[in-house]
């Protein structure tokens, strides 16, 4: 069986599994482009089709741009820009020819748009090299991969089954897949941390990402009615409730701690489970939780609605290519730079996570981009109609457009390279 059998025969399996390639869930096609715009859409799209410019670019379909105002001698074309060959390009594009909806087609050209965007990130990094060796493995492991001559289509074939094993969210096993994407983003970017002089070593030894959810709470609860009443309407269940996510420490941490060891005491009188959360939980010891400092925890919310495109005000259009991330690891990512033990840090106030807001010039954000923010840059490029090389020197304004923390973006794709070079 050639590559190209085997993979048309996984094809429908994959996608029926997992969000890695689509964005999956109980909606139509035509509710999931709604739910994706507002008014005249968000700024990003794809390319449905291959295309030929007016200034004679073959552009490949898949290729992801960014929308801005309408033609004004054809409202049928709008302004948009994107990177392809090494550079920023503007040209007038026909709407027919633009879907709102990520492209998750598995085309001859999904090895070139994948190339393509990490070599567009690579750009967007330049200005983060220098700050933190841990980082620059990241990115010069993109500049290497942007330099093979010799990835091909089948080259990412090959490949697809592995990556979407390592980043796959599978709903009915949500603490095992949240388990397994966090220790994606450690396996490619777990950089030294000291604290008060101390060497802490890696940054895992003083975080981790609670693999529980309200939904096992609500499971355990079913599976067994002595379970859960005293713990369910405590703080664990409550700190679960939200829209994103949530980062803990100091007294936080430490009342997180103690209601994990007492939820770890009254499982010893249930019936044993197999499942991931209850064997995280069993194993779970005193010595761990103190030599730890930080918890993340993921909210129902985030784990619900997969589709979304933002968590609050957490940015979650991490997609490369083909390939969909799921939301979980932006959050993630995002939570382990909020409080205390910063994961993208390099200085006492800096991060590599932060950037300047173009909505509120001068306002600095920690890893938040509010939704109406992205709105308002949007339009404010599009109104004040800036010229192509004020817009594409601008690499925090790019992230509000695009819709993504370049930072965030350069471990997903890490993540997704060390499945390939394996």
């Amino acid at each position: 069986m050639t590559t190209r059998e085997f993979w048309a025969a996984q094809a429908d399996l994959i996608r029926d599994t997992t969000d890695l390639f689509a964005i999956v869930d109980s909606k139509s096609p035509k509710e999931r482009a709604a739910a994706l715009v507002d008014t005249e859409g968000y700024p990003i799209g794809w390319l449905q089709a291959r295309v030929t410019t007016v200034s004679k670019l073959a552009l490949p379909a898949g290729l992801k741009i960014i929308k801005l105002e309408r033609n004004p001698k054809n409202d049928k074309q709008r302004r948009c820009v994107f990177w392809w060959k090494g550079a920023y390009h503007e040209e007038y594009l026909d709407d027919k020819v633009i879907t709102n909806v990520h492209y998750s087609k598995l085309t001859s050209d999904a090895a070139i748009v994948f190339q393509n965007d990490a070599e567009h990130l690579l750009h967007r990094l330049q200005d983060k090299k220098g700050k933190q060796k841990e980082f620059d493995v990241l990115i010069k492991n993109i500049e290497n991969f942007v330099n093979m001559k010799d990835f091909t289509y089948n080259a990412l074939l090959l490949k697809l089954i592995a990556i979407e094993e390592k980043l796959r969210f599978d709903p009915s096993k949500i603490g095992e897949s949240i388990d397994r994407l966090a220790k994606a983003i450690f396996e490619v970017y777990d950089p030294e941390r000291t604290y008060g002089g101390k060497n802490l070593n890696k940054f895992s030894d003083i975080a981790f990402v609670l693999p529980l959810t309200i939904n096992w709470f609500k499971n355990q609860d079913n599976r067994n009615k002595r379970y859960t009443e005293p713990f369910f309407k405590k703080q664990i269940s409550k700190e679960l409730s939200g829209r994103s996510g949530q980062a803990s420490v100091g007294d936080d941490y430490i009342d997180l701690s103690k209601q994990l060891i007492a939820l770890k005491t009254e499982l010893s009188s249930l019936e044993p489970s197999k499942d991931k959360e209850w064997v995280w939980l069993t194993n779970l010891t005193d010595d761990y939780l103190q030599s730890h400092k930080k918890i993340v925890l993921i909210h129902d919310e985030t784990v619900l609605n997969m589709s979304d495109i933002f968590a609050q005000s957490i940015v979650l259009e991490n997609s490369i290519s083909i390939f969909r991330l799921s939301n979980i690891l932006s959050v993630i990512m995002h939570e382990l730079t909020q409080t205390d033990y910063d994961y993208l840090g390099y200085g006492d106030s800096q991060s590599l996570a932060s950037c300047n807001n173009p909505a509120n010039p001068g306002y600095s954000t920690d890893g938040h981009t509010p939704k109406d923010d992205v709105i308002t840059v949007w339009i404010k490029v599009q109104t004040e109609r800036t010229q192509l090389s004020n817009l594409v020197s601008n690499n925090d304004l790019m992230d509000f457009l695009l819709m993504n923390r370049r930072a965030y973006l350069a471990i997903s794709l890490n993540i997704i390279l060390n499945e390939i070079k394996k």
